[in-house]
């Protein structure tokens, strides 16, 4: 491979070392407030609201109808064991040292909410109505009092009333008293413009900026406010460890392999922080790094721009190809890549070799089963090294990188 080859593989730095996480026995305060839906299904007819259930709003308002519990135990289990990393709009935690990655991409999946950016610029115009004028603005109570005295007849601008709402109240936290702001008053003017505005960006924007004033801040304080949409990021969890998923939930079986993720849950329970860490120390403990694609999700490859981080992206790629992470690695803080390739290597063989051997009642010779079995091995090598190639040719580019700054910084001080 050559002297510039990297031999380790740097990992991310953890918040707290594995073991001496802080926790919580006091419950994190939430800002959605769901009880505007009652609010709201009050006024409007079973005909409205339904229209509001066939909406980006159906599947928070049908996990709100199962109620579903966020654990804000749970929550802070995983925002003390968090990953630093040079992402800005991602957030990484490790579970049983294995790392996950929560981004917009997530939270969508959870949510169903918009979050791939509008095509075309806004182009509504004003003052549709006499509530939109962007001079005279809201608090949720006052739009909500304008929505009770709205004329029946009048179904588009009491649609919008009720959208704006709820998306504000349960997402986005308006809080008692505050204002609407101006802009979200005017795009509620027009349908096709409200439904198709990106809220799952702002959603997200909104949860990701109040994690990151918590941690590591207020981790070691006994309560502290999370703002946004926080049962996302517990569903999140629960779809990622199948562990946690099957002890602290129950997901419904007859819902599509299409729907959101907390379309599929039908309860979940507060945990407590020894329960988790048993499960956590569970002997099948099995962590997705990423979670796998919802069928025909046109928005599955949504992400927000972000800072290059080549050795998580290395990382992400070790894990994708069957490597576990061990507490050793994270006391490290290294991932000798040698060691790596060979147990990936060995776990590729084990596999094949597993699979070849699988009793068969077709009626083959034992000439024809060993043939089998060798073209296998064979497959599964060819296959393991075509993986390493790859893994190697992005070290290769790591290391120039690596040796590009340091020239670089060289030059500087000579300077």
């Amino acid at each position: 491979m050559g002297d510039s080859f990297p031999t380790d593989v740097k990992l991310p730095t953890l918040l707290y070392h594995i073991g001496q996480e802080p926790n919580s026995n006091d419950g994190i305060n939430q800002c959605a407030r769901y009880e505007f839906i009652e609010k709201v299904q009050k006024i409007l007819s079973p005909t409205e609201f339904q229209r509001i259930s066939e909406s980006f709003l159906g599947p928070v308002l049908k996990a709100e109808a199962r109620g579903l519990n966020l654990s804000g135990k749970l929550i802070h289990c995983f925002l003390a064991r968090s990953l630093k990393t040079a992402k800005k709009n991602e957030l990484w935690f490790h579970f049983g040292g294995q790392p996950m990655k929560f981004s917009i991409r997530e939270f969508h999946m959870v949510t169903g909410l918009k979050c791939s950016p509008q095509e075309a610029a806004e182009n509504v115009q004003d003052n549709r109505y006499a509530w939109a004028n962007t001079s005279q603005q809201h608090t949720s109570e006052e739009l909500l009092e304008i929505l009770r005295n709205t004329k029946r007849n009048s179904g588009d601008e009491r649609f919008l009333l009720a959208m704006l709402l709820l998306t504000e109240c349960i997402f986005l936290n308006l809080y008692k008293g505050n204002k609407f702001p101006a802009a979200h008053l005017k795009r509620a003017q027009d349908v096709h413009q409200f439904l198709n505005y990106p809220w799952g960006i702002d959603a997200f924007k909104v949860l990701l900026s109040s994690i990151k004033s918590v941690v590591p801040s207020k981790l070691l304080k006994s309560k502290y406010t999370i703002q946004g949409y926080p049962l996302a990021l517990h569903l999140w969890i629960l779809e990622s460890i199948p562990v946690l998923q099957s002890s602290l939930s129950r997901v419904s079986l007859l819902e599509p392999r299409t729907a959101f993720i907390y379309e599929r849950y039908t309860s979940t329970t507060t945990a407590q922080i020894p329960q988790i860490e048993n499960l956590e120390a569970s002997d099948n403990l099995n962590v997705t790094c990423i979670l796998p694609a919802i069928p025909n999700d046109p928005e599955d490859t949504v992400s927000l721009e972000d800072e290059d981080d080549p050795e998580l992206s290395l990382l992400v790629d070790l894990l994708s190809k069957g490597y576990k992470m061990k507490a050793e690695d994270w006391r490290r803080g290294s991932l000798d890549v040698g060691a790596v390739m060979e147990e990936v290597a060995m776990k590729s063989y084990r596999f094949y070799n597993k699979e070849a051997v699988k009793p068969s009642s077709s009626g083959e010779s034992l000439m024809e089963k060993l043939d089998k079995l060798y073209k296998l091995v064979e497959d599964g090598f060819k296959s393991t090294n075509q993986r390493l190639s790859k893994m190697e040719k992005k070290l290769r580019i790591l290391s120039a990188r690596k040796k590009k700054r340091l020239e670089g910084k060289t030059r500087n001080s000579i300077s």
